[in-house]
């Protein structure tokens, strides 16, 4: 909903959109339910990286459509969990940091 298309496309692209933009993105949210932003039936849970910025990790909800991402890092050999990021959390901090623009 909030990722453009040309991102969605090119994974690269999320990381190049800077986090002042990414916050004003919370602006599309007013007024809009979870539900409003989410399609749910994914088999996999999705994975996102600990340095990723609010934009990556929208990206990953986008194209997973899964309301849930772990946060996964990544070494030879090792994978070690830091948690998790929920949607909603995700549209929390959008929406906090578009209310400080």
């Amino acid at each position: 909903m909030l990722i453009p298309g040309y991102v969605q496309s090119d994974r690269i692209l999320a990381a190049v959109i800077d986090e002042p933009y990414a916050d004003r993105l919370g602006e599309a949210l007013a007024g809009r339910q979870i539900a409003d932003c989410l399609s749910y039936g994914s088999p996999f849970l999705p994975e996102g990286e600990p340095d990723a910025t609010a934009v990556e990790i929208a990206d990953v909800i986008a194209r997973a459509r899964s309301p849930l991402v772990a946060v996964i890092e990544h070494g030879p050999g090792w994978r070690r969990m830091h948690g998790a990021i929920t949607a909603a959390q995700l549209l929390e901090h959008l929406l906090t940091a578009a209310e400080t623009v």
